[in-house]
């Protein structure tokens, strides 16, 4: 059964992937990073990346959003 998480530790651990999903995004680019390194950086287990993302993408989704002002800059960094 999966942990149920309150909304604090949502939020935290949201921010943290968010955090950490641009560090590594940015580092080694969508095709070098996977779904563990982002677990790993945040102290997650992968089955909780999957409660809050349905894939890679689908985080790297939410930080362009989030950083509508540098997603150029961001897009072309983990492109590249």
């Amino acid at each position: 059964m999966p942990k149920i998480f309150s909304e604090e530790e949502r939020k935290t651990i949201l921010e943290t992937l968010v955090e950490k999903g641009k560090e590594l995004f940015t580092l080694h680019g969508l095709k070098k990073t996977n779904v563990e390194d982002f677990t790993q950086a945040a102290g997650i287990a992968k089955g909780t990346f999957y409660a809050f993302f349905a894939s890679k993408e689908d985080l790297c989704f939410a930080i362009l959003e989030r950083e509508e002002q540098f997603g150029d800059k961001f897009v072309k960094d983990i492109l590249d």
